[in-house]
């Protein structure tokens, strides 16, 4: 199941890295990337380690690793308890592989047998633009677009409601749906206190094609979820289209309302269940 909220916490804050399975999301990205000063970075891979050592949770657990640091946050984070990494500053499928190449070292180093996978976070003009070639990557599971430094790429003087983004947004959405993967994630909202604005742009976000949403605040996770959440009206279309679907042997039929059900409808009510 894809997660619907997916929660950033700096892992130089060993408090935060305690109560962060607590806070109500679907999943963690355990920062080792921004969300951490130059000089907490190793402060950031310890506790990170420490914490994975006595993790208890089902969550899925991501961990953003740093450009310029790969090696040394791979060698701290690598873990049977890891589901993979957010992968920064993913600008082309070249460099997204030979990321791959040395997760597999550390994998083999580790001894684990689960491959990691990872999500590249787009971030700059030339990765929405080799974004379709990253997505085919073989541990690529989900795109996330990173709006704060692909704003800044751009020479954009702010994010909110900026229609240059509109582009790389529905081309991450394309290249995500040709690649066969899972919907993007919708980025964080950098705004934490503005939560009527934040859902807002979360149900934008749903209604464009985006599944999921990245969180800064605790405050914000709960508009995510029942969000990304169908409804139970929604729920029972979906088993009756499908129900009626099989029922025609697959061929078209209607629906409770004499809406046409054909393959595309049925796959629609197959991803929302």
């Amino acid at each position: 199941m894809n997660p619907r909220s997916y929660l950033y916490v700096p892992a130089d804050n060993a408090d935060r890295l305690l109560k962060s399975s607590t806070r109500g999301a679907d999943a963690l990205i355990v920062d080792l990337e921004d969300g951490v000063a130059l000089a907490n970075k190793q402060l950031a891979r310890t506790n990170a380690r420490v914490w994975l050592e006595d993790l208890d949770t089902q969550m899925q657990i991501w961990v953003r690793i740093n450009e310029e640091s790969i090696e040394e946050d791979l060698e701290s984070i690598v873990h049977p308890k890891v589901t993979g990494i957010v992968l920064a500053k993913s600008s082309t499928a070249t460099y997204v592989r030979n990321v791959g190449k040395s997760l597999t070292n550390h994998e083999t180093k580790a001894g684990i047998s689960n491959p990691l996978s990872i999500i590249p976070l787009i971030e700059s003009a030339e990765g929405v633009l080799n974004s379709l070639e990253i997505a085919k990557g073989n541990r690529v599971t989900r795109l996330m677009l990173g709006e704060q430094d692909l704003t800044a790429d751009l020479s954009l003087p702010r994010v909110s409601d900026n229609q240059a983004l509109d582009y790389a947004h529905n081309t991450v959405i394309y290249s995500s749906a040709a690649a066969l993967l899972a919907p993007p994630i919708a980025p964080v909202s950098v705004n934490f206190k503005d939560l009527a604005k934040f859902e807002e742009s979360t149900l934008a976000f749903l209604q464009r094609g985006c599944f999921g949403r990245s969180c800064i605040h605790p405050d914000q996770i709960g508009i995510v979820n029942r969000i990304f959440m169908p409804s139970e009206d929604d729920i029972e279309w979906a088993k009756d289209v499908l129900t009626r679907f099989e029922n025609a042997n697959g061929g078209a039929t209607a629906d409770a309302k004499g809406n046409m059900i054909d393959e595309a409808v049925a796959k629609r009510a197959r991803r929302l269940l």
